[in-house]
């Protein structure tokens, strides 16, 4: 039996059909409210539904009793819970991490990351850890998909700085079939494979090319970082909520670049290029040009 911890998550919810297609049974942690979300596939595929939380050891353990393996597109800082809760017997652990754990500025969710990959390299258990960068495509991926419906409406894009940090977004299909790799038994234990789009793009690029795609070739206008940091730091300390924070300003500054090598000898990895992967995106989404 395989676990599935985060299937009702945007990455879960494609990662459940993949593993569904296996045959072999599947069973789901969700919490309650998840369980019952509109156009959630897990009951439909016959998963059986495990309800707990994270954050409740009892409900883990209850979720992890028999799994010969757990996957998990929960976020990494789970993943000593997880750790801790599967049984002696289970053969491996597939678990989503994140490039930012290569991030250099500082910040709670950059902590978080760290301290749940340590966690995994501490524990010694059959694990591989899995770090996809900024993952698009079809429907809200709340990455791509966004600058997609903000470049369409609207006809611009915000630049912060030069736009010439290097972004490598990876298409979910993609990040997809490297988990089932890694379920399947494909990948070193203890290893950590990166995973993203074949070629690293500068921001400006990737606003050019999301452009073409939409038929709409947007503005690009320049921000000052002496303006916008401050700016959206004043708007944190008296309360404004904006779509946008500091911290994520300062992180769209470094490069988001990494080598896939391992990734495509270990895995078979073979990721589409972004303009593949958008189009693709936008078929499925049922939304292509202006």
């Amino acid at each position: 039996m395989i676990l599935l911890v985060g299937g009702t998550g945007y990455l879960g919810r494609h990662t459940a059909v993949r593993l569904a297609a296996g045959g072999e049974p599947v069973r789901c942690l969700v919490r309650r409210e998840g369980a019952t979300i509109a156009g959630n596939p897990l009951a439909s595929l016959g998963f059986q539904v495990c309800v707990g939380d994270l954050e409740d050891p009892p409900s883990v353990r209850a979720a992890c009793a028999g799994a010969r393996l757990i996957v998990s597109t929960a976020h990494i800082r789970f993943a000593q819970i997880l750790l801790a809760s599967a049984p002696s017997t289970v053969e491996r652990l597939v678990l989503l991490s994140s490039q930012r754990a290569r991030s250099g500025v500082p910040s709670a969710s950059v902590a978080a990351v760290q301290a749940g990959e340590a966690a995994v390299a501490a524990a010694q258990r059959p694990c591989v850890v899995l770090r996809p960068t900024m993952i698009y495509g079809p429907g809200d991926d709340r990455n791509i998909s966004r600058i997609v419906a903000f470049v369409r409406r609207h006809g611009w894009f915000p630049v912060f700085g030069d736009g010439q940090a290097l972004q490598q977004p990876v298409f979910v299909g993609d990040v997809v079939e490297a988990i089932h790799a890694a379920a399947s038994g494909r990948g070193k234990t203890g290893g950590r494979y990166d995973l993203a789009g074949p070629d690293p793009l500068p921001f400006v690029r990737l606003l050019d090319l999301i452009g073409r795609a939409v038929g709409r070739q947007p503005l690009k206008p320049r921000i000052p970082l002496w303006v916008a940091i401050p700016l959206l730091q004043l708007a944190r300390a008296v309360g404004v909520r904006l779509p946008l924070e500091a911290e994520q300003v300062r992180r769209l500054q470094e490069d988001r670049s990494c080598s896939i090598a391992a990734a495509r000898e270990d895995l078979g990895f073979a990721p589409l290029s972004f303009s593949a992967g958008l189009a693709l995106s936008l078929l499925q989404s049922g939304s292509r040009g202006p």
